[in-house]
């Protein structure tokens, strides 16, 4: 389970989602590390439907708008998403409107972020 809070995704462990070894280049890992609010560790949710009037309703307690689908993209500078390759292994890649392996969704029954 993940919330989203102060541009930081975090798990039910405290753990938060950061790219690997701090580095901003295409293909560099993303995993889960402790918290130190640092660059890489913060992320912006860019939700790929332009809805803009939908405030509060549909919003999880989590901090995601419930089922919508999102690009995860790193606040490092570069603007690469986050992208599932290899079955379950994440990494950041350039972004790539409506590319499938690059949208999420939050499912509000599991509480967990999902790959599209």
């Amino acid at each position: 389970m993940f919330r989203y809070s102060n541009k930081m995704i975090i798990n039910v462990k405290g753990k938060v989602m950061e790219v690997s070894g701090k580095q901003d280049v295409e293909g560099q890992e993303v995993v889960t590390g402790s918290n130190s609010k640092a660059i890489h560790q913060q992320w912006n949710i860019i939700y790929t439907d332009k809805e803009v009037e939908m405030k509060t309703k549909g919003v999880s307690d989590w901090g995601f708008h419930i089922g919508r689908p999102f690009y995860i993209i790193t606040k490092m500078g570069s603007g690469r998403a986050i992208e599932v390759t290899g079955g379950r292994n994440l990494v950041l890649k350039w972004k790539a409107w409506n590319k499938v392996s690059q949208q999420f969704f939050f499912d509000n029954k599991t509480k967990t972020i999902k790959s599209q």
